[in-house]
């Protein structure tokens, strides 16, 4: 009886199409999506035509172990098959693995890849490839984090370098950014050619030389993600700046998430005749984990919280309350914004008075909003 019963579940698993087997093959990465084909005659081949891969080098003993198998997957893959998604973690030490970490992105990009995403790699080894892609909607690079001892800096190229008319999400993280030759001398301007960009995501990221600011200029940015480098962090190379201000120009720029660990910078926003570009901002996330001592901190918040002329949910930490306290006259200037304010939610550890005292504040062109003490 066991064994019929075992033959029955054999066989409805035979029965799943390619399309569910492939999808269900996607959660696993490369290697085990391999191994798993090897299970059964009717899944023998089918890693063969899978779209979405998963190429780690910590899935694998050595590297040598990891180079063979990359080899082999690419001479025996379908190769009539597109790549939908690759996700490449490849550290190239020597001659024979940086062709074949070339190799295989090249091979990714001329299969019509749309979702990149790439770790501990040297950016500017990327192949030509990389910077001219008609598919590519999402793109993920991933430098060396700059406060470990093996980490390096690893330079975003100039926006002018790419050709991703499809991109809309681009994910960045622990990369540098520098002027070009044609950026105003103290303003970044990475991602003006990104047309179509509607996510961006800039995770402790840093500009080098006597550039101040940060520019954000895409037309279509809907989703802003920004997250930077505390005080505690240390850093030896001294024309890095882990401080900076921002710039936005984002017209349709709908919801913001910062994560200043203990800093905020100074904000400016494009301006028209009756507004600026944050009073598009529907939704707005301020982290502070840390209350520092960052003189410019409480004008820096109140005057982003005079801006946003529009907005819908707030939600901030106890520390960012705090820092608003220190503003000085902050109970004796007008403060005329928050007033289509629906949603006011704000994360500690436990409530305090200055918690009361500067929800009252924030609330105070907007009764009815509804408030939510979260406790961490």
């Amino acid at each position: 009886m066991e064994e019929t019963q075992r033959q029955i579940e054999e066989d409805r698993m035979s029965e799943l199409s390619d399309n569910l087997l492939h999808h269900i093959l996607s959660f696993l990465n490369a290697k085990e999506a391999v191994q798993t084909c090897i299970l059964s005659k009717r899944w023998i081949n089918l890693w063969k035509t899978l779209s979405t891969l998963t190429l780690s080098v910590d899935h694998f003993s050595t590297e040598e172990s990891f180079e063979q198998f990359i080899s082999m997957l690419l001479s025996l893959r379908d190769h009539s098959t597109d790549i939908h998604s690759l996700v490449f973690h490849f550290q190239w030490t020597h001659v024979l693995s940086r062709d074949l970490y070339l190799k295989t992105i090249e091979y990714a990009f001329s299969h019509n890849v749309q979702h990149f995403q790439i770790l501990y790699t040297a950016v500017k080894h990327l192949p030509s490839c990389f910077f001219s892609s008609h598919t590519l909607t999402s793109l993920n690079l991933t430098g060396k984090d700059l406060m470990v001892p093996s980490g390096w800096y690893q330079i975003f190229p100039s926006s002018h370098s790419f050709n991703l008319p499809a991109l809309t999400t681009l994910y960045l993280k622990h990369l540098s950014f520098s002027c070009n030759d044609d950026d105003d001398g103290s303003v970044v301007d990475p991602f003006s050619t990104f047309n179509m960009l509607n996510t961006l995501i800039i995770d402790r990221c840093v500009l080098r030389g006597n550039a101040q600011n940060l520019r954000i200029s895409c037309t279509k940015l809907l989703n802003l993600t920004i997250r930077m480098y505390g005080c505690y962090s240390t850093i030896t190379k001294p024309d890095f700046k882990i401080f900076f201000g921002l710039e936005l120009y984002a017209p349709t720029l709908h919801s913001f998430v910062f994560n200043g660990a203990d800093y905020i910078p100074k904000f400016v926003g494009s301006k028209t005749k009756t507004k600026t570009v944050l009073s598009s901002i529907k939704h707005l996330t301020i982290h502070l984990k840390y209350c520092s001592c960052f003189e410019e901190n409480p004008v820096n918040l109140f005057n982003l919280l005079v801006e946003l002329a529009n907005i819908e949910s707030l939600t901030i930490t106890h520390c960012v309350l705090k820092v608003l306290s220190r503003f000085h006259s902050l109970f004796e200037v007008e403060f005329p914004s928050l007033c289509y304010l629906k949603s006011l939610n704000v994360r500690a550890f436990r409530s305090s008075w200055i918690i009361a005292e500067m929800v009252d504040f924030l609330l105070q062109n907007s009764p009815s909003a509804k408030f939510r003490f979260i406790e961490r």
